[in-house]
């Protein structure tokens, strides 16, 4: 599933210097003018905005996609977007496995933020495999029964998730920066990433 969120386009900025250079005092107008109403003064003077204002521009646009190994549908719809929310479940070395269980990595993830040509790529929604930095940081030595729970499970899935215990979500922001100039970031939970108003 995905989502393309396009903000309104955003009022032009307004040049009081302009204003005042024409021998105007600012005022309560001023807002009216801003909002693109033509406004007449007590003088009799008439004020149009787009003497005042500058053109509109255009809003933001986030693109969220939820798991997928192929957003590519998205693209039209996502072009020069303000940012890329894209799932990142499995490192590159794990390709293949992402896509047979719909899911990617931090290559596909940074080829549809190229192809949308996003000025922001940020990662989430990462396979438990891939611990934050601060877990592996403040790692305390692990009760002897869980390291036996897991090794049973792993003998019986013959899963190779468990592999490496030392495998942080660095290790997928760091693929992901080889592919691509677009700043990349990591995200968790209570993320925030501002996007900035269009200049």
């Amino acid at each position: 599933m995905s989502f393309v969120i396009v903000e309104n386009d955003l009022p032009g900025k307004f040049d009081i210097k302009k204003l005042q250079e024409s021998g105007i005092k600012p005022g309560p107008f001023c807002s009216r003018l801003k909002n693109g109403e033509t406004v007449t003064l007590d003088d009799g003077r008439i004020l149009s905005p787009t003497d005042f204002v500058g053109p509109s521009r255009p809003g933001r646009c986030l693109v969220i996609l939820g798991d997928c190994s192929d957003a590519s549908n998205v693209i039209p719809f996502a072009q020069n977007c303000d940012v890329v929310v894209h799932e990142c479940t499995h490192d590159d070395n794990l390709l293949e496995k992402a896509i047979d269980f719909g899911h990617s990595t931090p290559s596909v993830a940074t080829s549809l933020a190229e192809k949308c040509h996003a000025k922001c790529l940020l990662l989430n929604h990462f396979s438990q495999r891939y611990k934050p930095k601060s877990a592996i940081e403040s790692k305390t030595v692990e009760k002897e029964e869980n390291k036996n729970k897991r090794q049973k499970r792993k003998e019986e899935n013959d899963d190779d998730d468990d592999d490496d215990e030392n495998l942080t979500v660095d290790l997928l922001l760091e693929q992901a920066r080889q592919h691509t100039t677009i700043p990349v970031f990591i995200t968790d939970d209570f993320f925030t990433y501002a996007i900035p108003l269009p200049k």
